[in-house]
């Protein structure tokens, strides 16, 4: 009967290829079983010269139109020609199809009747391999279909070396008819690792059950209507296949899984408390052989609760209370603990207080008179108004210029409490008159860059260092081409009223637009600088020009 062992084409790329070559057959009937609902249509059997690859000659075969009807077709050295059924076949249910060809006489048989006939004289010769499923394409073949091979299942496939005749058709529809399959079914009962199974339900019919073959999907089998197992734990596909009155065989399979005897659980929880409210978490908890299936809570002053995470207030307040968590597993096993909860009355917050003092831009700040009523001050948080914080009851700031500065102080108790304050702070650097604050006679020699000053710290240079040179008694600042400007600063100076003079050769005369030499006295960042400056022109002439420059680099002369 078909459908028992059915094979599965996927409309694409399945195939079955026999492994023997035949030598040109002339006399054959092929015979198989199709069920589909197919649109594309697609190769179902035929012949071909390739057993593992694309055929380049092949013939004799049958393939689904994509309107449902089947074509039986063969090849001579001339032409091609078809046989094909009546009707549709793609309607989901299974019909037996039969093509015989011999003497030149081609005969196409769907469910037991002839459906055509035709004689295009001796097939093509070549020797090849019969198969199912996909070939060379069909593009050339009269109602060829989308597909290249069916998308359904066949059957009970057959291919002989002699035609079938009218009453051999008949007989083998008829056998395909007599007899249904029965149905398998599984019923199982399993305590820890001992399972019984029950094939009883199983039915066929028309007729009896004969037999029961049991797979316990552990590597051992079983027979009868219900038989007993005891597996080691895990998970386990059993299979059951019954076989009826009449040989036919029906498959059911069931996924058991089995466990051993039940380990409890374990209850663990933790607790944070802000006052008298409490972060109940119980996710500590665990199981062993399973999962958590549920969390029962008692906070201990007669209120309970449920889930993984809960919250409590305590209405008495301040207070120790025995807190309860039981957990339940799974399979029913159960957990418990219990811990001591202790709660406080509100906290009072803490009161920030600090004190400064100042040489030039130097600071020191104290928090010592900061206090906390209800517990201590666990620490300190400085923001000093330039953008630099610090930590610490007491710290150390030095301002990086004049002005005036808000200080800050964040203050945090040992319960999380904080209080703040700020009070502005003015710092001024002061430096006497008469002091140098930057000085180099460039007695040095360097091959690239600039150096440290005599006085003013290191030269920042802009761009290559290659760009920068020091030979005894003068700094080289080389222009590597027009528009090519060095620039160098000493960064690390800082004074507000200065004095500046400067001693410059140039090593070649001034050409086209000049030559331009600034000497920048302050600069302010974010802000602009003043610049004395130098312009040479090519007539011989020196121009000279005080120059402020403000953020966005306009200038006013």
């Amino acid at each position: 009967m078909p459908g028992t062992f059915a094979a599965s084409l996927n409309g694409s790329t399945s195939r079955i290829t026999s492994s023997k070559i035949v030598s040109n057959p002339q006399t054959f009937s092929l015979e198989t079983w199709i069920k589909t609902t197919s649109t594309s249509g697609g190769r179902i059997l035929g012949f071909g010269n390739s057993s593992t690859l694309t055929s380049s000659s092949f013939d004799r075969m049958l393939y689904l139109r994509n309107d449902g009807k089947v074509n039986f077709g063969i090849r001579t050295s001339s032409a091609t020609s078809v046989a094909t059924s009546t009707s549709a076949l793609n309607d989901g249910t299974w019909h037996h199809v039969v093509a015989t060809f011999k003497a030149g006489v081609q005969i196409l048989y769907v469910d037991g009747v002839k459906q055509g006939t035709a004689s295009p004289g001796a097939a093509q010769a070549y020797n090849g391999y019969w198969r199912v499923g996909t070939d060379a394409s069909l593009s050339q073949w009269p109602g060829a279909p989308t597909a290249s091979v069916i998308s359904g299942t066949v059957d009970e496939v057959a291919i002989y070396p002699a035609a079938l005749s009218q009453a051999d058709v008949n007989w083998h529809y008829n056998l395909g008819l007599s007899n249904s399959a029965p149905t398998a079914q599984i019923t199982s009962t399993c305590t820890d690792l001992d399972c019984a199974f029950d094939g009883s339900g199983s039915a066929d019919s028309d007729g009896t059950i004969a037999s029961y073959a049991w797979d316990l999907g552990d590597g051992t089998t079983a027979t009868g209507v219900s038989p007993q197992h005891t597996f080691a734990p895990g998970t386990y596909t059993v299979t059951l296949v019954v076989t009826d009155n009449r040989g036919a065989t029906g498959t059911a399979t069931k996924s058991v899984s089995v466990l051993a005897a039940n380990q409890l659980p374990t209850a663990l929880f933790t607790v944070e408390c802000t006052d008298s409210s409490c972060a109940f978490d119980g996710s500590g908890s665990n199981d062993p052989d399973g999962t958590i299936a549920s969390y029962a809570w008692e906070f201990g002053d007669g209120a309970t609760g449920t889930g993984k995470t809960v919250s409590h207030d305590f209405a008495a307040g301040a207070g120790t209370y025995s807190a309860k968590l039981t957990v339940s597993d799974n399979r029913g096993g159960i957990g418990t603990v219990t811990s001591s909860v202790v709660t406080h009355a509100p906290n009072e917050l803490p009161t920030a207080a600090f004190t400064v003092q100042c040489t030039d831009r130097q600071c020191a700040v104290d928090a010592s008179g900061s206090n906390d009523q209800d517990g201590t001050i666990s620490s300190y948080a400085w923001d000093f108004g330039d953008g630099q914080t610090g930590t610490g009851e007491t710290a150390q700031h030095l301002y990086a210029a004049d002005g005036t500065y808000t200080v800050g102080l964040t203050v945090t108790d040992n319960r999380g409490g904080t209080g703040a304050t700020t009070q502005p702070v003015s710092v001024v650097l002061t430096i006497p008159p008469g002091t140098v604050v930057a000085k180099d006679d460039f007695g040095r020699t360097l091959a690239k860059g600039l150096g440290n000053a005599d006085v003013g710290g290191a030269w920042t240079v802009a761009g290559s260092v290659s760009r920068y040179a020091v030979s005894p008694s003068a700094g080289q600042w080389i222009m590597q081409s027009p528009g090519n400007a060095p620039t160098a600063m000493l960064n690390s100076v800082q004074a507000t009223d200065t004095d500046m003079s400067l001693n410059i050769n140039l090593d070649k005369a001034a050409t086209g637009g000049g030559i331009y030499v600034a000497l920048t006295g302050r600069s302010v960042a974010g802000a602009g600088d003043y610049r004395a400056k130098v312009r040479y022109v090519a007539a011989g002439t020196v121009y000279l020009a005080i120059v402020r420059t403000n953020s966005a680099g306009a200038k006013r002369t």
